[in-house]
């Protein structure tokens, strides 16, 4: 995980943005957004900010719908992506609400897209196999009631994007 080092003023370079810290981050800016919006204020920025993190989820997306745990802010590969810190892939259910939010928000049918593969990749590998494991990112490898808690928003968000009752 990410750490702002206070004494110095920088952001520690060994560290890792774990996925569950970047979609909670952005979840609370893409509900500000739509509080703003709401009331009639007008901050475009901040839904600018909410998409190129989306565009970002869409592009790192494994083939099989999952995430990896944690991505390196701080370097590129040779191909221009952040290189992923631990290939755990149990917190992909942390992405399901905000791809949900952020499809509802702007139409952009990639959110949805990636909402849809990532929740089928929950519902096989974590639900049906009952890994509720790895949200709480600092023991990554125990099972623990934020993991359920993180899928049920998840399943939740889909439900009620699609109202299949399969979500439930």
């Amino acid at each position: 995980m990410s750490r702002f080092a206070a004494l110095n003023g920088t952001w520690d370079s060994w560290a890792k943005t774990a996925l569950r810290q970047a979609c909670t981050g952005m979840q609370g800016l893409l509900n500000a957004w739509c509080f703003a919006t709401k009331n009639g204020i007008n901050r475009p920025t901040w839904l600018e900010a909410c998409t190129k993190f989306g565009d970002f989820m869409v592009d790192i997306q494994n083939s099989d719908g999952s995430y990896y745990k944690e991505y390196d802010p701080f370097n590129l590969t040779t191909d221009g992506r952040h290189p992923a810190g631990s290939k755990n892939k149990y917190l992909t259910a942390c992405s399901l609400r905000y791809l949900v939010e952020l499809y509802i928000a702007t139409g952009n049918e990639a959110y949805r897209g990636a909402a849809e593969k990532a929740a089928e990749f929950c519902l096989e590998n974590i639900h049906r196999k009952y890994r509720y494991v790895a949200c709480v990112i600092d023991n990554p490898e125990t099972i623990d009631s934020e993991s359920g808690q993180q899928a049920i928003n998840g399943f939740l968000a889909m439900y009620d994007l699609t109202k299949e009752p399969r979500w439930l």
